[in-house]
């Protein structure tokens, strides 16, 4: 076995010898590719990455976010950039539903992409949430 592997022949946390990104070019390709994805309204879960000298996916482009923040490459404001377009596309969407602009279109199914999304309406669901659980607590109660 690789002293680079763990008995399990997963590479072992901070090594380098796995890294496919190791050139700044294919860093920013990447991350570019990345942050269009996400604007154009795509979940990170559907991004990989297919280049010539290699292949990535949306896991191991997060685990560099992570790994190489201070990576001037993977400029943050970029990424909080691709998510306001993204979010913006969804919502203009979203209005031209409830103007009957898209035929077929079900509201339902554009409000649970938000929520899914977008964490949309978290807070309120949240408090549903809570105040059910109080409810049925009131309810054995008074019981």
């Amino acid at each position: 076995m690789s002293k680079d592997k763990d008995e399990k022949g997963k590479f072992i946390k901070g090594n380098k010898a796995h890294e496919k990104l190791n050139t700044q070019e294919l860093r920013k390709e990447a991350y570019r590719q990345y942050c269009e994805h996400i604007a154009q309204g795509y979940p990170k879960k559907a991004w990989c990455f297919v280049h010539p000298e290699m292949s990535l996916t949306w896991q191991m482009m997060e685990r560099y976010l992570e790994e190489y923040k201070d990576d001037p490459v993977f400029n943050p404001i970029l990424m909080e950039l691709a998510h306001s377009q993204a979010y913006k596309t969804w919502f203009e969407d979203g209005k031209t539903i409830t103007k009957g602009g898209f035929k077929n279109a079900s509201p339902h199914t554009w409000a649970t992409i938000m929520r899914n999304m977008f964490d949309w309406d978290k807070e309120n669901r949240a408090q549903q949430t809570v105040e059910t659980e109080v409810r049925k607590i009131i309810n054995r109660w008074e019981s």
